[in-house]
């Protein structure tokens, strides 16, 4: 497993060139494979903000009069989401059971369900509502990006649905979305780590998953064109969707 999970970081990162699907929601998808989600949300937040770092390294033509009022909200709305995360994890609480008359399901707990529903609307929001703009003043729509990004590291779809309005140069934008990003990784990283036991983490394994994804998305803008093909979009949404009703029906494990 452990040069499987490398690789699916790196196909993750190259399928966001293809299907329009951000890296955060495709890689906590894989993840959920095989870590509980909130350990499979705190594992792609951590790659996430490496390539947010990387990406703001990159280019740095930012807006900082948007990240000063969004960035900041994000981070603060982040820190809540986050919290939240952690104690639903730590509730333990079971939802329901169907395991009792189907034998071959699991107990679904109180994170898997909520995961599990937020997978569904935010896989059927980047799908379908990819060029969706909301218009809201700037510090609604951080403590919404930010709020969700901390719970469950859905934080992309909201994020361009409030800005694209708001930006038309494609450097800048790439730019600032990537600063505010780093904002809400680094807010909801920092809670993440009060509930999380560092001895128990493999740190190489960590290391080389943000490897490999850095190196797809190096060899996606040089090498790719960044084109959504309707046809892996869809795909991708179904298997979204299956994993998200799967979830919910306590086929995965939590």
């Amino acid at each position: 497993m452990d040069w499987l999970i490398p690789l699916v970081a790196f196909l993750a990162s190259l399928l966001t060139f293809f299907s329009g699907f951000g890296l955060g929601t495709l890689l906590m998808a894989a993840m959920l494979f095989y870590f509980p989600p909130e350990l499979a949300i705190a594992f792609t937040a951590l790659v996430h903000f490496a390539n947010s770092s990387f990406k703001v390294l990159l280019n740095r033509n930012v807006d900082w009069k948007i990240v000063g009022v969004f960035g900041i909200s994000a981070f603060v709305a982040a820190l809540f989401g986050s919290w939240v995360l952690n104690a639903m994890s730590s509730m333990n609480a079971e939802v329901y059971d169907f395991s009792q008359t189907f034998d071959f399901l699991h107990p679904v707990k109180l994170t898997s369900c909520v995961i599990g529903i937020l997978l569904l609307v935010f896989a059927y929001m980047e799908w379908k509502f990819k060029q969706a703009t909301l218009t809201v003043p700037l510090w609604l729509g951080g403590l919404f990006s930010g709020f969700f990004g901390g719970l469950s590291g859905h934080q992309g779809a909201l994020r361009s649905a409030f800005l694209a309005n708001r930006m038309k140069e494609v450097s800048g934008w790439v730019a600032t979305s990537a600063m505010i990003a780093w904002f809400t990784d680094l807010g909801r990283l920092s809670i993440y780590a009060l509930a999380m036991d560092g001895t128990s983490l493999d740190w190489g394994l960590l290391a080389i998953t943000c490897l490999a994804a850095l190196v797809a998305v190096l060899i996606g803008s040089y090498a790719l064109k960044k084109v959504t093909l309707k046809w892996v979009q869809t795909y991708v949404a179904i298997g979204l969707f299956l994993l998200g009703f799967s979830m919910l029906l306590g086929m995965i494990q939590g």
